[in-house]
Formats: structure tokens, C-alpha cells, sequence
């Protein structure tokens, strides 16, 4: 009896692939419009044929550009004035 035991050793990936698998995540650094004013810090960004929700300090209005920072739980874009 023969024991090999492997090992699977992490290996870097590329900027390129980084969101894969993070539908969210794929939208960090891309500027985007938004389909409805600001209201409490929330609005909705247009990304295809869909809308997120984004959280966005500014006091922004409908169809302005808003570059997306990051991701909050996977669903929620945070976003700034572009």
C-alpha cells in the first residue's frame, strides 16, 4: 500500500479573474447611471439590463454618474459622485 499525499497550494490569481464567481464585485472601478435621485443615502444604479442598489454619500439625481467603490453583503453597491 502506497500512501501519496498531495498538496494543493494557493496560487495567485489574476486581477483579471478576481470577481469570477462575484457578480457584485465584477462592478468595483466601473461608472454607472442612476435611475433614481438619491433619497437617504440610497438609490439605484442602471447595469445592463438590471438595477442595483447602491449607497451613495452624495446628494445625487437621476442620470447622474456614480463610480462603484465597493460591495456591501454581496448585493449592495457603495458608490460616489463620478
Amino acid at each position: 500500500l502506497l500512501l501519496v499525499e498531495h498538496r494543493i497550494g494557493r496560487s495567485k490569481v489574476s486581477d483579471r479573474y478576481k470577481h469570477l464567481n462575484d457578480p457584485a464585485g465584477q462592478h468595483i472601478g466601473k461608472t454607472y447611471l442612476l435611475a433614481e435621485d438619491v433619497v437617504d443615502g440610497r438609490s439605484k444604479a442602471l447595469i445592463g439590463d438590471s438595477v442595483w442598489i447602491v449607497e451613495c454619500e452624495d446628494d445625487l439625481k437621476k442620470g447622474d454618474k456614480v463610480k462603484i467603490t465597493g460591495v456591501e453583503n454581496g448585493v449592495i453597491l457603495k458608490a460616489e459622485k463620478a
